[in-house]
């Protein structure tokens, strides 16, 4: 079922030709009424008169050198029978007018039809002397005038529909670059400055948004350069600070043990802030083999001693969608470490394809807590730790990590709670073919 159109183009363009429409059927209607009929009754009269008059001459004295005279110069038309055409009801509505003002001005006592001689449309009568049929060629055209205008009034609606159309087209093109702008920046994404076009309206609009980008690009490279220093300059002294405690002759293993994983853990907190930071701007989309890098990341942590259960579709393949690799082994280590530090050591990573194949999908599950429904959007904030009653490390920005760089990728991330307890996140993307570099 076709609805009310959803964009703003097909929004005005109905409006216009709607009214266009409208204004044409009333000009139509009018024309007729007040132009059309009247002109065609008025001459309907005229005719009659004239044929009122024909009768009065050929029954005068007169009568055969008129008729003579009439014949040869094409006046009228004679003949015993009315031709065929005559005899069928004219096809245009104009002539059913002018019949009409004919027969009124005869009184209605002699027949009068209208029929066709020689490309002309001729209105007959009968003479009632001499019983032979008289008929006065018209000068209009065969063409109804009512269909003319018509036709007239529907090129007037296509040329108007046409402009306003263009009109529309060029109003609504600068909204387009502007929405396609700030769904590119909403991805993470830095758009160009647009240019300034179109009415007042849209130029303020464009102006708003290109100062509002320069200010938040700037206020977001200040803030990771801020950033970025303080954990830059915080490796160095807990880099010193590790070898100081491995090389040092303690009395109390325990607490030189404890002290060399708090060490630890504030490393993993500056490499998650520097992760955090890290932007995708150095590497270009394309074609990746998703089994191929899921198999590669898994490796590297079973080189660490660490198992995780993989669950890949049989006899078949997620494709090579478009995306940074780099970026999404990233966004896979995130997800594993952050399984790991919640979840223990029974982690699964699944992956498939949806049943048309349009859509392919990857998931890490863990056996952790869990979050409540309530809360799993609110994690994916950066530094939102859910307090479970366990201290567990980290600066809660590893689902911040994953969720930036799901939405840089055009992925959509869902979060729900695992069947028998634990957390899975989920992430969809579709194929899509690479932008020419």
């Amino acid at each position: 079922m076709i609805g009310f159109p959803r964009t703003s183009f097909g929004r005005v363009a109905l409006t216009v030709g709607v009214v266009l429409l409208l204004v044409q059927l009333a000009s139509a209607f009018l024309l007729r009424i007040y132009m059309i009929e009247p002109t065609a009754h008025q001459s309907g009269m005229m005719i009659g008169k004239q044929l009122a008059a024909l009768q009065d001459l050929l029954g005068s004295e007169q009568g055969k050198s008129i008729r003579a005279a009439f014949l040869k110069r094409g006046i009228m038309q004679l003949t015993r029978e009315p031709p065929a055409s005559a005899r069928q009801r004219p096809r245009l509505r104009y002539f059913d007018t002018v019949l009409a003002g004919v027969r009124k001005e005869l009184g209605g006592s002699l027949p009068v039809v209208a029929g066709e001689s020689g490309g002309q449309k001729v209105i007959w009568t009968l003479l009632p002397d001499t019983g032979e049929w008289v008929g006065l060629p018209l000068p209009h055209p065969a063409i109804d005038p009512m269909a003319l205008v018509g036709l007239w009034l529907g090129v007037l609606l296509l040329i108007a529909l046409g402009a306003a159309t263009l009109s529309v087209y060029f109003l609504e093109r600068p909204l387009r670059r502007l929405v396609g702008a700030m769904g590119h920046f909403s991805q993470g994404y830095t758009p160009s400055p647009l240019p300034v076009t179109g009415p007042e309206e849209v130029r303020k609009l464009t102006r708003g948004f290109n100062r509002m980008v320069q200010e938040l690009s700037i206020q977001e490279q200040d803030r990771g350069l801020f950033l970025a220093g303080i954990s830059h300059d915080l490796r160095t002294p807990l880099t010193r600070l590790g070898l100081a405690l491995e090389m040092m002759e303690s009395k109390d293993p325990e607490l030189t043990e404890e002290a060399l994983q708090n060490v630890a853990d504030m490393e993993n907190i500056v490499a998650q802030f520097m992760d955090y930071l890290q932007g995708e701007e150095e590497e270009s989309p394309r074609p990746c083999d998703l089994g191929v890098l899921f198999r590669h990341t898994l490796s590297r942590y079973r080189d660490r001693g660490v198992n995780i259960d993989m669950q890949f579709p049989q006899n078949a393949s997620l494709g090579m969608p478009c995306l940074r690799p780099g970026a999404i082994r990233r966004l896979l280590t995130n997800l594993l470490d952050n399984a790991l530090h919640h979840g223990g050591g029974d982690i699964c990573l699944e992956s498939g394809i949806s049943s048309d194949g349009r859509e392919y999908w990857f998931r890490v599950a863990d056996r952790g807590p869990g979050i409540p429904l309530g809360e799993q959007e609110r994690v994916l904030f950066p530094y939102v730790r859910l307090q479970h009653g366990i201290p567990v490390p980290g600066s809660g920005l590893g689902l911040a990590i994953v969720q930036r760089i799901a939405r840089a990728e055009g992925l959509s991330l869902r979060l729900f709670n695992r069947e028998g307890g634990g957390l899975v996140v989920e992430l969809r993307g579709s194929h899509g073919k690479c932008p020419d570099p």
